[in-house]
């Protein structure tokens, strides 16, 4: 702008000046949040300009749609900064991305920064239990895969397992961060049937993936050997012929045959839990008296068992529970001494060793 004057001899001009007019504020930023949780975050933004007139307020204005505007309710005022500025967002919900601008305004009116979009944490994602595989008597193998840490790091993963659905009375973990791993099921119950999944924990909770199921086998595995999980309780041989019960004890004494019994005679006690009692000639029948594929184990076997389960080996082996009959009939009374000695070992193969008793 210049000012003149005009006479007759014509018009002059002042020095020249200018000046610009006034618009609204000019938002340069906003900045990315931090600091983001479950229901609040960190923001800011940053005016480089005022538009050539007082600041009347600033803030963040968001939404779950792009281009948020004040005419929301979901927005800060942050007083008449014309600067940077940061500001804090509540009320967010978890899991939940949202758009987010910093504004100004003059009396012109109001002006916004970029659209910046943030999620809220939430819980991980698990997507699946792995299949149960390596199923023993005493132990099983799963996994899980977790596909989401949920904005948060997974701090513990791995398997829960009971014997009823949605239980959790057993866990294992198996490290942290997302991706897929397996985990070792151990302490379990011979033919018993387990349910398994998988889970995954960060700072806002911990999460299941989904259930399945497996039942353990007759048979627990030591070193290269499968061992039986019941005492033997056939009557017949492999082929059939039975094998006749003798409860008189002169008669047993003088058979050179094969025969079968209950312990005392008693079945109604020792049957489901002991097993019946064989004598050496239907032991070593060429009939066979263990089911196909297995046999009674020999010497020999039970040495290679010892030597896999090495130190204290029969307090390793021995049931923790089924051994008061045993006290009171008053054998193996140090065998049992033994093992209280050493409880904290009891039974750590599985192998449940009952006290079958002799006749």
């Amino acid at each position: 702008v210049r000012s003149f004057a005009t006479n007759v001899q014509g018009t002059s001009y002042g020095t020249e000046t200018s000046f610009t007019t006034q618009t609204t504020p000019t938002v340069s930023v906003t900045t990315t949040p931090s600091s983001i949780t479950t229901t609040t975050a960190i923001g800011g933004g940053t005016i480089s300009s005022t538009g050539g007139a007082t600041i009347i307020t600033s803030g963040l204005v968001w939404d779950a749609i792009a281009n948020p505007t004040i005419a929301l309710a979901t927005k800060t005022t942050d007083g008449t900064t014309s600067i940077t500025f940061t500001s804090s967002i509540t009320g967010l919900t978890q899991g939940t991305t949202y758009h987010v601008r910093a504004y100004a305004t003059n009396y012109l009116g109001t002006s916004y920064g970029p659209d910046v979009t943030f999620t809220t944490i939430t819980t991980p994602t698990v997507s699946s239990t792995a299949t149960v595989t390596s199923i023993t008597g005493t132990t099983a193998t799963s996994g899980g895969t977790i596909t989401s840490d949920g904005g948060a790091s997974v701090t513990l993963r791995g398997l829960v397992w009971g014997t009823s659905s949605g239980s959790s009375t057993y866990s294992v973990t198996s490290g942290t961060g997302t991706g897929t791993y397996t985990a070792s099921i151990t302490g379990l119950s011979i033919t018993t049937n387990y349910f398994v999944r998988a889970f995954a924990t960060n700072s806002v909770g911990t999460v299941y993936g989904a259930e399945t199921s497996f039942t353990t086998s007759n048979y627990i595995t030591i070193g290269n050997q499968a061992w039986s999980s019941t005492n033997l309780n056939v009557s017949s041989y492999r082929n059939g012929d039975v094998i006749p019960q003798v409860t008189d004890q002169t008669t047993w004494n003088s058979l050179t045959t094969g025969a079968w019994c209950w312990y005392n005679n008693d079945s109604v006690t020792y049957a489901a839990t002991y097993g019946k009692l064989y004598n050496w000639y239907a032991v070593n029948d060429e009939r066979g008296l263990c089911p196909l594929g297995w046999h009674v184990p020999s010497d020999q076997d039970w040495t290679i068992l010892e030597m896999n389960v090495g130190a204290e080996a029969g307090t390793k082996l021995k049931s923790a529970i089924g051994w008061k009959e045993a006290e009171r009939r008053g054998w193996s009374r140090l065998f049992h001494k033994g093992a209280k000695r050493q409880s904290k070992d009891l039974n750590s193969t599985g192998f449940s060793a009952l006290p079958g008793g002799m006749k």
